[in-house]
């Protein structure tokens, strides 16, 4: 008996860690649309040859709504105008979401800028002013 129960230990310890379901279909959406992004499928003159990047996808529990974090990285675009210019592109990219998962419920889209490049960027300016500094000692 007690050889069965650790054989059970050590069959639970070899399975690959569980995702959630939402996890999934966050990593599948981000999928999706980083495809139709660089693929340039969204037909708008501000979007044209502009490279927008998908920092994260975070997706709630009942699937109703995606938080879709982009940064604005070499675009040049106002953020503001860049959320316009996206959400009035929301219903393609829901139809190429259904399309693609075939999932009941497809979450609604809501994008925000990610601060994370802007930041890294200050801290290298900071850390190359430093070094300046020290060498100018």
């Amino acid at each position: 008996m007690n050889k069965n129960i650790f054989q059970q230990d050590i069959v639970k310890s070899n399975k690959a860690p569980a995702f959630s379901r939402t996890d999934r279909i966050a990593k599948e959406i981000k999928v999706i649309l980083s495809d139709i992004f660089t693929k340039s499928q969204l037909k708008d003159a501000l979007l044209f040859d502009k490279i927008v990047l998908i920092t994260g996808v975070e997706v709630s529990g009942d699937l109703s709504r995606a938080v879709v974090s982009i940064s604005n990285w070499n675009v040049n675009v106002e953020e503001g105008l860049l959320i316009k210019t996206l959400n009035k592109h929301i219903p393609f990219m829901r139809s190429r979401i259904a399309k693609a998962l075939k999932i009941k419920v497809i979450p609604n889209l809501f994008f925000v800028i990610d601060k994370q490049f802007d930041k890294m960027e200050e801290a290298a300016k900071m850390f190359k002013a430093l070094e300046e500094s020290e060498k100018s000692k």
